[in-house]
């Protein structure tokens, strides 16, 4: 399911950053080839203006005039690019043409040569018209700009043409930097957003994965009594599951650790069953605990201290609605007695502790101190089986530390690891954290 998610969101997202960074290529491309044919439009201008107007005479003029004219258009660093000129006066007659049929005529003023009669330079690009030298040029680059006199007054307009190829050079440089830009950008965007997708994905299964486990445990246990509150029950694990991720993996852990205890007890296939069962269940409560109390990283302060130790009395009432699972409800109650009685919610110390509390006590507290949370770093199995020494007799039952170091060892000595589920972390010793919630 995740390569097929990753497949779609790699195709997806590939095909939107590629008609994207197509679009905006093609709409900065514009932007540039406007502003470059403005500057063109003004160096024509002042060009021309600096060339040849003081040989331009507002008359018909004659034909020796005409050829020093053209010969003065093709110098110059530009000449070699100019394909055609005309010369307007603001009449609209041509009084200077490459085509002297037309010089003379009197034409419509179109909207560019207007713009130029009014004192604006204009550039763009346009089909090849009649009487235009260049050869096989499709098209080409038209300048209208003013023609002025010595003291500022518009006499006319020139309208040139250029060779289109000096738009391409004058572009091509900024186009190509654009375009290496946009590629580069983008495909930095799609890494970054496909890393963090990958990411998430991860996520997602691994989470997934535990809540699988945790509901096919659900589901094999007593399918005869399974009924409607069951339901109800698997829905408010898969709620807290969204609230507190930690949860569902979690409570399978405890669920591993608290059989193995069991069995190093002695206890029956019925109590191991019950032990496993309440394991499960055994962090519903927390479904009436605040999120970020939940999540809150460091100790807690004693009015939120208050409201985690609520948990296992609101987990008590959920499971206790159902009339099969009343043994479960009272272990869920006393998961968090201390066996030196300073635990909650009820203070109960030594025996009055139920069993199968004092085993998930354990089990709970090695996985807590095992696993990464917002509010510790995970410790070693080494370490975390001193602050289980160091706990017996004060918060976790002897007995029960006992067997569960044995059960440890036991899977030590023969190679294997204690349970496949466990996670650790990479934090040193130190300060030993026994989770306060």
């Amino acid at each position: 399911m995740r390569n097929s998610l990753l497949h779609k969101f790699s195709l997806v997202s590939f095909l939107a950053f590629l008609i994207l960074s197509v679009g905006l290529s093609l709409g900065i491309s514009g932007l540039i080839k406007r502003e470059v044919l403005d500057i063109l439009a003004h160096v024509t201008g002042e060009y021309v203006q600096g060339l040849v107007h003081s040989q331009v005479r507002v008359e018909t003029i004659s034909e020796k005039h005409h050829d020093e004219l053209s010969r003065l258009f093709q110098q110059g660093v530009l000449g070699e690019k100019i394909l055609g000129v005309k010369i307007w006066d603001v009449e609209g007659r041509i009084i200077f043409s490459n085509d002297q049929t037309i010089t003379g005529q009197q034409f419509p003023l179109s909207l560019n040569l207007k713009k130029a009669l009014s004192g604006q330079m204009v550039a763009g690009v346009r089909e090849r018209g009649v009487g235009l030298e260049g050869g096989e040029k499709d098209s080409v680059l038209e300048v209208y700009a003013p023609m002025k006199s010595t003291q500022g007054a518009i006499l006319g307009a020139y309208e040139i043409y250029w060779d289109e190829d000096l738009l391409r050079q004058a572009a091509s440089k900024a186009y190509y930097l654009v375009n290496i830009l946009l590629i580069t950008g983008f495909v930095v965007l799609y890494i970054v957003l496909y890393r963090y997708f990958k990411s998430a994905s991860d996520t997602i299964e691994e989470q997934g994965a535990s809540l699988a486990t945790l509901q096919r445990r659900l589901d094999a246990t007593r399918q005869e009594k399974e009924n409607t509150y069951l339901g109800t029950v698997k829905a408010l694990l898969a709620a807290l599951d969204a609230k507190d991720h930690y949860t569902a993996g979690h409570s399978v852990r405890v669920a591993d650790f608290a059989i193995q205890i069991g069995r190093i007890l002695g206890l029956t296939d019925d109590r191991l069953k019950l032990l496993e069962e309440s394991a499960l269940f055994h962090d519903i409560g927390k479904i009436g605990i605040p999120e970020q109390i939940l999540n809150k990283p460091g100790r807690l302060n004693p009015q939120e201290f208050e409201e985690i130790k609520k948990h296992p009395t609101i987990g008590a009432q959920i499971i206790g609605a159902v009339d099969q699972m009343t043994e479960h409800s009272l272990i869920l109650r006393h998961h968090h007695e201390r066996y030196d009685g300073s635990g909650y919610p009820d203070g109960l110390a030594g025996d009055s502790i139920p069993l199968e509390s004092r085993i998930l006590a354990v089990a709970d507290t090695f996985d807590a101190i095992t696993s990464e949370r917002p509010y510790h770093r995970a410790l070693p199995d080494t370490r975390a089986r001193a602050v289980l020494r160091e706990c017996r007799g004060t918060q976790l039952d002897p007995q029960v530390v006992d067997a569960f170091l044995d059960a440890m060892a036991r899977k030590t000595a023969t190679g294997e690891r204690f349970t496949a589920l466990v996670k650790h972390g990479a934090a040193p010793g130190g300060k030993r954290p026994v989770p306060n919630r």
